[in-house]
């Protein structure tokens, strides 16, 4: 890669009017201006113009007087503002007569147009590069054919992620008190590594000095101590390049004066150096070491170079590779190598491993990352090597950034989050522990990964479950065939065998030698063991044919977690095969799993919004307004009223525009409770009051207070207590979903439901998009996620596939 001056690092500035000018262009050449006569004032009047014409407009917003010139910065927000608001569905009112779903789409499409070709659409143009902004992109249209630009990503510099600068050889886990100058400014639930939305500021450069000062110390005190213990004898190969520069010399090689810069390139840069770049370090190591007549200090600061050049603190993505006749540059082989190795692996191409050297001889030597063609061979030989595909079971991934995603898209990993009382829990015999949940998911998605079929819609629906699994599945599998073959071998010639071999051990010990006493009754101590020998091998053999194989740990107190997944720990027998069923009217696929359930939980009950636009936003591509910044977004604390009662106050006119796209599918959820347990009843105990709880404060004789168990139902027996059925109904007839229509009876259908789709797998197809590109999807990008999705279909549903066909798209190959 060529290097770069460091003048560029204000380059994320050029990146973001990059995507600005991409925006504008693609709606300009994709979206038909047909006029305001015959778009928005016919809407205005249809729709509008009740409530917001000039005689009382309500929030004192007329829009019948609004124009399409957008020529001042009033108009401009109030036609943004309008804008967002038929976007999101918050008007017309939801009690007021409704445009058809294409003069809804009509609409956007001829505002957007005008707001971003306007002086005053840079805020708007910003807005949609953001994450959670997404879905603004007509999900139809991006998929309709009908947009027959040639996709491309604007040629940038994407700053490195915290994962790839600690992957870095400069970040030493030797040396203490190094601290990671990056961080994502994305939210931290969904994709977060967007290219450009994290700047290089003051702290970051200062913090990075403060590495390569900590890191360059270190290095030059090993090389010390190592030069002091040699005692003349040569050091080890990584100190060598250091130790000339530690001696009286002014005067050095040209290989002792390379030496030490190319083993930093490698190190830091996570390559070798050009000969140009060689030459130039060489040359300004020579000049400081001439000037100060300090060798070790003049390595220091030549060094120190390195550690801040650009290409430790960004990617850059050119496009120095041909350009077509579209003014598209193809990514030179090189950028390639890099642009896929960050794509998977958490390093540069020179980061170790099979995959990642057969990256480089791809690019560098063979020649063989050139077109569209050899890129997808590349990815597709990475996805099938063995030691790098995601192995149900495995408590590592071959390819971490695969398994990310799922974490960052579902949002599992976040279950150690969520506050939960612990002395709560302790009372009421509760043991949560939200990291084997997290674990327990990725177990399940290796699992579902290394079938490779049908990947999303198992991913929903699933009833399988991977639990309590270490990973050494197989071999404790092994270790028990083997102990059962081995009892099999049992019987009277192995017993007299093996009573011969225990004697002939006794008389090799000194003590037996010269103490005939002592040999007899070693002996007959054999003889004894030997007449039960056979019996208790017997014993075991039908024991272990009757348990089969089981983890050591079974009985553990761990195990009180597996309540989460309604399993009784106690009686509960490990699965000799994993993933193994689950009652399928209790759990499908991810969305049910006790870990996404606590992930999206509040500290002491459910959460059904959060969960509703987690549907909502991640499988169904909707959008959401912004709750407005005047209105208090909480719901009534009644221990008399189930939370699904207490949410009756979103049916207000103003709250319900936003909430019917959330609530009636959030609300299925509450057949879980916030602990991933599936229930059918709430209970009320002697107050009314929802109880909870599963023990109960007795106070002895002594005046102590203990914890005794309870079970609820014996109070309800008892006619201590009531119960009231949990109400998990929903609809999908408030989402404006055409896909998707009438009541559902609880989580369970709902997922079923929006997993025959095709908009949730298009939905995920986006996301992953988002993912490997490090930005949103314009419509531009329509061909890319056309193909991708095709790809997927036309697999049987692989998703190692659908990465092969995003990581060879257009998207993903060429820069303007």
């Amino acid at each position: 890669m060529r290097f770069i001056h460091a003048s560029i690092l204000a380059s994320p500035l050029l990146l973001i009017a990059a995507y600005s000018s991409l925006n504008a262009a693609e709606t300009k050449s994709a979206i038909h201006d047909v006029g305001f006569d015959k778009i928005a004032e016919p809407f205005i009047a249809s729709y509008c113009a009740d409530c917001h014409d000039d005689a009382k407009p309500k929030a004192d917003l007329d829009l019948t007087a609004l124009t399409p010139a957008m020529d001042n910065e009033e108009s401009a927000f109030h036609w943004q503002k309008m804008l967002e608001q038929v976007q999101a569905g918050v008007m017309p009112p939801v009690d007021k007569d409704q445009p058809t779903r294409d003069e809804r789409k009509e609409l956007i499409h001829w505002l957007e147009a005008k707001i971003i070709a306007s002086e005053f659409g840079g805020a708007y143009r910003k807005k949609l590069l953001l994450p959670q902004y997404g879905n603004y992109v007509d999900h139809e249209k991006l998929f309709s054919g009908e947009i027959k630009i040639a996709p491309y990503s604007p040629s940038r510099l994407w700053r490195l992620s915290p994962y790839l600068y600690s992957s870095k050889g400069s970040v030493s886990k030797s040396v203490k008190g190094l601290q990671n100058p990056y961080s994502f400014s994305t939210p931290k639930s969904g994709i977060r590594d967007y290219s450009f939305s994290s700047d290089v500021g003051a702290s970051t450069v200062e913090t990075l000095l403060l590495n390569a000062n900590a890191e360059l110390e270190w290095q030059f005190s090993e090389a010390a101590a190592a030069i002091e213990k040699a005692k003349g004898k040569p050091v080890h190969r990584n100190i060598a390049p250091y130790t000339p520069f530690l001696t009286d010399r002014t005067e050095f090689s040209s290989e002792e004066l390379e030496s030490p810069i190319t083993a930093t390139f490698r190190r830091v840069v996570s390559r070798e150096p050009s000969e140009a770049e060689l030459a130039r370090y060489v040359t300004f190591l020579r000049s400081n070491i001439a000037e100060s007549k300090d060798p070790t200090e003049s390595l220091r600061t030549t060094l120190k170079a390195i550690y801040m050049s650009p290409e430790t603190i960004y990617r850059m993505e050119w496009g120095l590779g041909p350009k077509q006749e579209d003014g598209r540059r193809l990514l030179s082989s090189n950028e390639l190598a890099y642009a896929l190795s960050h794509a998977l692996f958490d390093s540069g191409p020179n980061g170790g491993g099979r995959s990642k050297a057969a990256l480089i001889s791809a690019a560098e030597r063979d020649g063989k990352l050139k077109t569209k063609e050899d890129v997808a061979a590349v990815v597709r030989a990475i996805l099938t090597d063995e030691p790098y595909r995601p192995i149900g079971g495995q408590s590592k991934n071959g390819i971490p950034r695969i398994m990310r995603f799922f974490e960052e898209f579902f949002g599992y990993n976040q279950a150690g989050n969520v506050f939960k009382d612990g002395q709560w829990m302790r009372e009421n015999g509760l043991y949560h522990d939200p990291r084997t949940l997290v674990k327990d998911a990725d177990n399940l998605i290796k699992a579902i990964l290394r079938e490779d079929k049908n990947v999303f819609e198992e991913l929903l629906t699933t009833n399988r479950a991977v639990i309590f699994h270490n990973g050494v599945n197989q071999d404790v599998i092994d270790s028990y065939e083997r102990t059962i073959a081995d009892l099999k071998t049992w019987d009277d010639a192995r017993v007299k065998k093996d009573i011969e071999r225990r004697k002939a051990g006794t008389r090799k010990k000194p003590k037996y030698k010269n103490n005939p006493k002592l040999l007899v009754a070693a002996d007959a101590k054999v003889e004894m063991i030997g007449k039960t020998l056979l019996e208790s091998k017997q014993k075991e053999l039908t024991r272990l044919l009757k348990s089969g194989p089981i983890m050591p740990s079974t009985k553990s107190r761990e195990l009180g977690y597996l309540k989460a997944y309604n399993i009784e720990f106690k009686k509960w027998k490990w699965p000799r095969e994993q993933p193994f069923e689950l009652p399928k009217s209790e759990r499908a696929g991810i969305l049910t799993h006790p870990s996404w359930l606590v992930a999206h939980s509040l500290n002491d009950e459910t959460d059904p919004v959060r969960r509703g636009i987690w549907v909502y936003e991640k499988l169904l591509a909707g959008v959401i307004a912004d709750v407005p910044p005047d209105v208090d977004a909480q719901v009534p604390k009644d221990k008399r009223q189930s939370l699904r009662k207490r949410f009756d106050v979103v049916h207000a006119k103003r709250c319900w525009a936003c909430h019917q796209k959330m609530n009636p599918i959030g609300e299925t959820f509450e057949m879980f409770d916030d602990f991933g347990r599936v229930r059918q009843l709430l209970y009320f105990n002697e107050e009314g009051l929802i109880e909870p709880r599963r023990s109960v404060t007795v106070t002895g004789e002594d005046g102590k207070e203990s914890q005794r168990s309870f079970k609820r139902d014996e109070m309800v027996s008892k006619g201590l207590w009531s119960t009231r059925p949990v109400d998990a109904t929903g609809s999908f007839d408030t989402l404006g979903i055409p896909e998707l229509s009438g009541d559902v009876g609880n989580a369970i259908e709902m997922i079923h439901k929006i997993a025959k789709t095709d908009r949730a797998r298009q939905s995920i197809i986006r996301h992953l998009f988002r993912y490997f590109m490090g930005r949103n999807e314009l419509l531009s990008d329509s061909k890319t996620l056309i193909e991708a999705d095709r790809a997927y279909l036309d697999s049987g549903g692989s998703f190692m596939e659908l990465v092969v066909s995003l990581l060879s798209s257009d998207s993903f190959l060429y820069r303007r």
